[in-house]
């Protein structure tokens, strides 16, 4: 049975996380993670992991709802930022009644083990091959958005090859770990991504819920349902 949802996207995560932290240019929608947190009504204290934790956007609702929040991110400088974000977060919210728990944890989501079971896994990968960064600067094109970018000297994280667009974050290939799934391609990624399912289902409760957060993609014209392929 399918459940249409409408009006995810109309806040975003401005003044709502540590300054640092909302620089990651692929954050989960904030009005989004709060729908699927109200949608599993689970109960306080439920354990809740995210092994594609980022800068933990998924943490704060958790939080909120008198979860017990885990995250695992494979690149250091995305756990310094979500550390940050859950120090800001605690230090803001912490006095509301209930208030739950949030951890990071650096490593491999493919290998990883934890000493724990959980209620539910709630995550959103990233995109196939979206961090593999390119040996050339000729196809970056500068405009007078991206010039005016580099004159506040923040990073810049490009679109795409060929876009005159910047957005200020990180530059693009900003996943260094040699496993981040980001920088995979084609049946290496989704090679990778059963590891990371294998792994990570054998963490889940019994009567767990999965709750996987994804896009779907076209390759030579051709839909890629990324749920699909994930259910297979």
């Amino acid at each position: 049975m399918e459940d249409q949802w409408n009006s995810c996207y109309t806040q975003n995560w401005r003044n709502k996380m540590h300054p640092d932290g909302i620089k990651h240019p692929a954050k989960i929608s904030y009005q989004l993670i709060n729908k699927i947190y109200k949608h599993l009504n689970l109960p306080k204290q439920s354990k809740i992991l995210d092994p594609f934790a980022g800068v933990s956007c998924t943490a704060l609702h958790a939080m909120k709802y008198g979860y017990q929040w885990t995250g695992i991110e494979i690149e250091p400088k995305f756990v310094e930022l979500s550390q940050k974000n859950i120090d800001f977060w605690n230090q803001k919210y912490q006095t509301l009644p209930n208030w739950g728990t949030a951890t990071i944890i650096q490593g491999d989501s493919t290998t990883i083990q934890i000493d724990e079971s959980f209620d539910a896994m709630i995550t959103s990968p990233p995109y196939e091959g979206m961090m593999k960064k390119e040996n050339s600067d000729e196809w970056i094109q500068h405009d007078a958005n991206v010039r005016r970018v580099e004159r506040s000297k923040k990073p810049i994280h490009w679109s795409s090859p060929g876009r005159k667009r910047a957005i200020v974050g990180f530059y693009a290939g900003y996943g260094i770990e040699s496993n981040n799934l980001g920088n995979l391609t084609t049946h290496h990624f989704w090679d990778m991504m059963q590891r990371i399912i294998d792994n990570i289902y054998n963490h889940l409760n019994p009567n767990g819920y999965a709750v996987w957060v994804t896009k779907d993609l076209f390759r030579n014209r051709e839909r890629i349902y990324i749920a699909e392929k994930i259910k297979e």
